[in-house]
């Protein structure tokens, strides 16, 4: 066991707010809940107290709310250690208190699919290792899905009201008390009558923003040739003209170069 951080109280109350606690051993394909019994098919996983599944779970069991909470204690050291491996110890170490519990509980819900060169990464830790703090939330609200295994075999993804819910929580979690917020009540006159701008994306983290100047810088391209055609008569002329024509072609080159980077994204996205 790695020496993690300890384990704020926020995380463990955020737990037990969305997480339902069942206190015996059920199959979580079935709802609601119903106690597992002997020779029952298990077709989803064997689970009890607060989600917790693994070895320990085995049908027939009764849980009492002393091995829930251990249960609960264990699961969420296991989510800090995935967390810290994940994005460093540093950035763990950085981040506040309810910060530092929002992503226990999106990590408990979640996981953290360990980096495959063959998956894309997620976001969400690309963000926090680049310490754009301001970007998480937005990143945490994509998680509100998930794959729902029908009676007849087939398997849905699904958007659930519960992990809306709770990406909310964990959200509103993390912006409480963030540094440079102030603990000051005002009435809503003054944030009506005197609103302040929203906060501004970072630049050059967003890739729709990349991929849009890009578009741009390529659609220069024809421009800068129909007007390179007209003034070429005029080169042998002036040793100006000429200059220019030289810096027109230098332009093409590179919009013609974003324009293939641009059309491989375009293509990327359309696959994606």
């Amino acid at each position: 066991m790695t020496d993690t951080r300890k384990i704020p109280q926020a995380a463990f109350e955020i737990v037990r707010d969305k997480e339902r606690r069942v206190l015996f051993a059920y199959d979580d394909h079935h709802f609601p809940p119903r106690p597992a019994a002997a020779g029952d098919h298990i077709e989803g996983t064997l689970t009890a107290g607060y989600g917790h599944i693994g070895p320990d779970v085995v049908i027939g069991m009764t849980v009492t709310n002393d091995l829930a909470e251990q249960w609960l204690a264990q699961d969420l050291q296991d989510a800090a250690e995935a967390l810290e491996k994940q994005i460093g110890a540093d950035i763990v170490a950085d981040l506040t208190s309810n910060q530092y519990a929002a992503l226990l509980d999106f990590v408990f819900t979640a996981g953290v699919r360990d980096r495959d060169p063959k998956k894309p990464e997620w976001t969400i830790w690309r963000r926090l290792r680049a310490r754009a703090y301001e970007q998480v939330p937005q990143e945490l609200s994509k998680f509100d899905k998930t794959h729902i295994k029908h009676d007849d075999g087939t398997v849905e993804v699904v958007k659930l009201n519960g992990l809306v819910d709770r990406r909310n929580a964990e959200i509103g979690l993390w912006a409480v008390r963030e540094p440079g917020t102030v603990d000051r009540i005002v009435p809503s006159s003054v944030t009506r009558l005197n609103p302040a701008p929203p906060t501004p994306a970072a630049p050059g983290r967003s890739k729709a923003l990349i991929i849009g100047t890009a578009g741009a810088i390529a659609g220069a391209g024809p421009t800068i040739d129909q007007v390179s055609h007209v003034i070429a008569p005029y080169a042998q002329r002036s040793h100006y003209v000429e200059g220019v024509l030289g810096i027109l072609a230098v332009l093409a080159a590179i919009c013609a170069a974003v324009g293939i980077f641009y059309i491989r994204q375009q293509a990327r996205n359309a696959r994606n």
